[in-house]
């Protein structure tokens, strides 16, 4: 995997969608305290230094160093997947908001798709 996104998998993919898959395969309608763990994980990651910062600043950070191999309209779609999930956790109701931050999954998979294209 590309170092770019084997880091953007651990920063960003990781905290904010492996919760939701565990939500998932509960099988039952995720909660409020569901809803709001999600919101702290979005408000609540670090960079690569450790110190505190939001998703959308931390993706932010990773698409000025992204590769010339990924194009704008890739890169664009990734940041609009994460505005929806963030704004969905942010208004709820959890099951919406679980479905949105799911998506960022084939969100991931298209970026990693165009950077390392199978034949």
């Amino acid at each position: 995997m590309h170092p770019w996104l084997r880091r953007l998998r651990h920063d960003l993919m990781k905290p904010l969608v492996w919760v939701a898959r565990d939500l998932r395969e509960l099988g039952a309608a995720p909660s409020a305290a569901d809803l709001a763990q999600l919101g702290r994980d979005f408000a609540g990651l670090h960079d690569p230094a450790g110190e505190p910062v939001t998703a959308r600043d931390l993706f932010a950070r990773y698409r000025a160093e992204a590769p010339a191999a990924l194009a704008a309209p890739a890169l664009a779609a990734f940041a609009r997947a994460l505005d929806e999930a963030a704004a969905a956790v942010a208004a709820g109701p959890p099951a919406a908001a679980l479905a949105a931050v799911l998506r960022l999954e084939p969100a991931f998979d298209e970026l990693a798709r165009l950077l390392e294209p199978h034949p």
